[in-house]
């Protein structure tokens, strides 16, 4: 569990500067996906604020909270495909799907290939090279 953890964290940037709410939110959302937990209320209460207050300060960022979560879901999946052996079924758990299927059919929709068929073309491209 550690490491994917620490995974996880490697994946999103972490700035030493002042960070926007969204950019915290989008390390609570990735801390939170393996669990099933990544809901605003859950994501509010681990920043100590209510939804409400949440949606209002992300809009004043001009950001919406299921925009982040795409977001962080599909920098992550497309990190888990490209960069380790983890089977489908995994990489769907750790992004917070109860089901591979209903996984595949977010990937395919957001990548336009099944993740199988994405991490190949990735493989691919890297043996092919700059």
């Amino acid at each position: 569990m550690a490491l994917h953890a620490r995974r996880l964290l490697g994946l999103v940037p972490v700035d030493a500067g002042p960070t926007l709410l969204s950019q915290r939110m989008r390390r609570c959302i990735a801390t939170l996906l393996p669990s099933g937990r990544a809901t605003l209320e859950q994501v509010a209460a681990q920043m100590a604020m209510s939804p409400r207050s949440l949606q209002r300060q992300l809009a004043a960022e001009r950001s919406r909270f299921g925009d982040l979560l795409a977001d962080v879901r599909k920098e992550l999946a497309a990190g888990y495909l490209k960069d380790s052996a983890h089977p489908v079924t995994s990489v769907a758990g750790l992004l917070g799907y109860a089901s591979p299927s209903a996984f595949t059919r977010w990937f395919t929709g957001v990548f336009g290939a099944s993740p199988q068929a994405w991490r190949e073309a990735e493989c691919q491209r890297a043996k092919a090279g700059p």
